[in-house]
């Protein structure tokens, strides 16, 4: 109640205002990788293969998942995104993730495993990648 005697509050910011303002401040929300639309099973590395050291880039899905993106192999054939399963590797990528290492190229190494469709990696080691400039003539 304030001096006037009035016992109304300002009502003025709705729900959706507020997460919003809480999206804006803290980041997107996470949401299910399993977004529930079917997927067409893509050809990719096989259920429980080990990658050792590939390269690739760390990035965001639609729907809020770290993703690691493979560079091209020897074949020049692009394997499909791999989603990061929650790990104590995972936890570190997140963390440098929001200092600016989206998008830069990396190592990772890791179990893979298949579901609905899509290709999961549970990170074992991972480094990132110094890019040299060539040699000079």
């Amino acid at each position: 109640m304030n001096s006037d005697g009035d016992t109304t509050r300002d009502q003025a910011d709705s729900i959706a205002d507020i997460v919003a303002d809480l999206q804006a401040s803290v980041g997107p929300l996470r949401r299910s990788v399993d977004a529930g639309d079917s997927v067409e099973p893509v050809n990719g590395p096989s259920e429980g293969r080990l990658l050792v050291s590939r390269r690739g880039r760390l990035g965001r899905g639609r729907t809020g998942a770290w993703m690691f993106v493979l560079d091209s192999d020897t074949t020049g054939l692009a394997d499909p995104s791999l989603i990061l399963l929650p790990s104590r590797k995972t936890a570190e990528l997140e963390h440098y993730g929001g200092y600016g290492w989206l998008g830069r190229p990396m190592l990772i190494s890791g179990e893979v495993f298949v579901y609905r469709g899509r290709h999961f990696i549970r990170p074992t080691a991972w480094k990132m990648v110094r890019e040299r400039p060539n040699l000079i003539r």
